[in-house]
């Protein structure tokens, strides 16, 4: 699947959640958003604290455009995060350390 088809799983099962109020449904979103984070950190190494970096699309601001870029992030750490309107590119920024300037 690409990070498209996952982005709309994940929001087909964050709606199916929200209407159902069912458990399962509300498991299913969690693992559909859970999934994607996966996707887009595919090819990172680990952070130094040992924990597996987590990935998310967000809006962004580049130049005069609001656009999806890719911003990856380690949980435990502050402060380690870079983005890219490129997953590729945001993966590379992470492998070679170049964080968010804060």
């Amino acid at each position: 699947m690409t990070i498209q088809d996952l982005e709309q799983a994940r929001k087909d099962a964050v709606a199916k959640a929200r209407a159902s109020g069912l458990q399962e449904d509300h498991i299913a979103a969690k693992q559909a958003g859970l999934a994607l984070a996966a996707a887009i950190v595919d090819g990172c190494k680990l952070c130094e604290c040992g924990a597996m970096p987590h990935g998310m699309l967000q809006p962004f601001l580049f130049g005069k455009d609001v656009m999806t870029g890719f911003e990856i992030g380690c949980t435990s750490c502050k402060g380690k995060r870079c983005k890219a309107p490129t997953r590729e590119g945001a993966v590379a920024k992470w492998n070679e350390d170049q964080w968010l300037s804060k």
